[in-house]
C-alpha cells in the first residue's frame, strides 16, 4: 500500500478577469487557503472510493468507467481521473482517497481548481504517471470543460499549481509564458471580503460570455483577416469596427481588450511601486466588469462602492467569474479595519447575510506533503 498527501491552494486574481479564455493576460497569486487530498493504493478493493470529509459524502466508481457523471464535486473527480487515464492508459488502478479544505465554496477563490490540482498531482505521484506540471494543468482544464461543463480558461489551474510565495504570476494565456512579479509593496496591503453570496446563474452566464466574445471575434474576422482571439485586437481596431457590432457584443469585447491593457499597466505600476495607479486600475476593472461585461451583482457592487469611500482604501473590485463571491481591496497600511464594522453591518441588514473578512498570505503552489 502506498499513500500520498497533497495540498493545493486557491488563488486571488489581482486583475485580468475573463481574459484567460480570450488568450489574454492575467495576474493571479496562490493563497493560503487549501484543498488537502490524501490518496492511497489498495490492491484488495474492486472500486475506487473518495470521501469529501467536509460534506460527509462518499463517491464510488471504477477508474475505467467513462460512462457516468455523478454531479457536484464528483464530476471534478471523475473528470481528472478520466483525463489522466486517457493520457496514461492502464496506469491508474483503483484507489481510496479523502479530501478536506478551507477555501470558501462559490467565493471566486478557485476551490474547484485546487480540488483538481490536488487530485491530479496526487495521482501523478501515486501511480508514477510522469506528467509534468503543465501537462497536469492542461489535464485539469480539459476535465472541467468535458466533465463539469464550464468552458474555463487556464488561469485557476495554473495559479494553483505554479504559485510562488510572495509573488503574483503574470501569465500570457496565449503562449503560457509567465513571470513572477514580487507582491511586496511599501505602505499597502491586500484584503479579501467574502460577500457570502453566490448566484446560481454564474456557470451558465460564464459560458454565455465566452460565446459572446467568440461572436465578436467572428465579426472582426470579416474585416481584419487572421484573428484568432480578442487578444489580437487593439482598442483602435475595435473602435474602428464598432458600427458592425450589436451593442452587447461590443461591450463584452471592449472589456476584454481594455482589461488586457490594465493587467500590463498594473504590472508596470507594481514594479515602480506606484500603489495609487494599481488602485485606480483595479477599480476601473470592477466598473468594466459591472457595466460592460455585466457579471457583478448588487451585493458585490455595494461592498465595492462603500469600501471605496473609506479612508485609506486605494482600490477595490469584484474577483472571479462573477455574480457573487469576493471583493479584492487594496489598502494603505494606515487603514483602520474598525471602519469596516458599520459597512459590514449595513450590508447584513440590507441583504440578510453576513460577509466575512478573509486575511491571507501569498504562498507556493500545489505540493506533496512528506
Amino acid at each position: 500500500m502506498k499513500k500520498v498527501l497533497v495540498k493545493a491552494p486557491g488563488r486571488i486574481n489581482i486583475i485580468g478577469e475573463h481574459t484567460d479564455y480570450n488568450d489574454g493576460f492575467v495576474l493571479p497569486a496562490a493563497i493560503d487557503k487549501y484543498i488537502e487530498f490524501e490518496i492511497q493504493t489498495d490492491s484488495s478493493i474492486h472500486f475506487s472510493t473518495i470521501t469529501a470529509i467536509d460534506k460527509g459524502e462518499n463517491l464510488k466508481f471504477l477508474v475505467q468507467d467513462e460512462g457516468s457523471l455523478f454531479g457536484g464535486w464528483g464530476n471534478y473527480i471523475q473528470g481528472v481521473v478520466q483525463v489522466l487515464n486517457q493520457l496514461r492508459p492502464g496506469q491508474i488502478k483503483n484507489f481510496t482517497g479523502s479530501f478536506k479544505g478551507n477555501i470558501p465554496q462559490g467565493s471566486g477563490l478557485s476551490s474547484s481548481a485546487a480540488l483538481e490540482m490536488s487530485l491530479a498531482l496526487g495521482l501523478n505521484s501515486l501511480f508514477n504517471l510522469q506528467l509534468n506540471d503543465l501537462e497536469l494543468i492542461k489535464a485539469a482544464q480539459i476535465a472541467e470543460h468535458k466533465y463539469v461543463g464550464t468552458q474555463c480558461g487556464i488561469m485557476d489551474q495554473f495559479a494553483s499549481m505554479m504559485g510562488r510565495a510572495n509573488h503574483s504570476i503574470l501569465l500570457d494565456c496565449k503562449t503560457l509564458d509567465y513571470d513572477y512579479i514580487p507582491m511586496q509593496m511599501h505602505d499597502c496591503r491586500w484584503l479579501i471580503i467574502n460577500s457570502n453570496v453566490h448566484h446560481e446563474l454564474s456557470s451558465t452566464a460564464y459560458n454565455q460570455r465566452r460565446n459572446e466574445c467568440q461572436e465578436g471575434v467572428e465579426i472582426l474576422r470579416k474585416y481584419e483577416g487572421n484573428i484568432a482571439s480578442l487578444r489580437d485586437i487593439t482598442p483602435a481596431i475595435l473602435d474602428f469596427n464598432k458600427h458592425s457590432f450589436p451593442p452587447i457584443i461590443y461591450n463584452r469585447c471592449l472589456h476584454v481588450v481594455e482589461e488586457n491593457l490594465r493587467v500590463l499597466q498594473v504590472v508596470e505600476a507594481m514594479e515602480r511601486g506606484n500603489v495609487q495607479s494599481i488602485g485606480e486600475k483595479i477599480t476601473a476593472s470592477h466598473i468594466s466588469l459591472r457595466d460592460l461585461y455585466e457579471v457583478s451583482c448588487p451585493e458585490i457592487d455595494f461592498l465595492v462602492e462603500k469600501v471605496l469611500k473609506l479612508d485609506g482604501v486605494l482600490g477595490a473590485r469584484m474577483m472571479g467569474g462573477g455574480f457573487g463571491g469576493c471583493t479584492l481591496n487594496l489598502l494603505h497600511q494606515s487603514f483602520n479595519e474598525s471602519q469596516l464594522v458599520p459597512l459590514l453591518e449595513t450590508y447584513k441588514n440590507q441583504f440578510g447575510i453576513a460577509p466575512d473578512i478573509l486575511p491571507f498570505r501569498v504562498v507556493d503552489g500545489a505540493h506533496l506533503i512528506e
